[in-house]
């Protein structure tokens, strides 16, 4: 859990607060191009490339067993799949 979580002292001011930030973001997306929503999931695919190790590690580091959690996780092959051209 990170620390601005562990900090958070009204869970329901914080919900509003990411309630509020994710309708903003949604009109934003809204009104981008596709050229422009299509470069910002290029430059995710990059971070979490560039990441890579970082999550791997991350996700080692967590244990869980849970089959949910096992379902998203990132793995070598999962990884490996993302830079398959499609």
């Amino acid at each position: 859990m990170n620390d601005r979580i562990k900090n958070i002292s009204n869970i329901a001011e914080y919900m509003q607060g990411v309630g509020k930030a994710a309708r903003a973001a949604s009109r934003a997306i809204a009104r981008a191009s596709t050229a422009t929503k299509n470069n910002a999931l290029l430059a995710i695919a990059a971070n979490i490339k560039a990441r890579e190790a970082e999550l791997l590690a991350a996700n080692a580091k967590d244990g869980s067993s849970d089959t949910d959690t096992q379902g998203r996780r990132l793995n070598d092959r999962r990884a490996a799949a993302s830079r398959s051209p499609r």
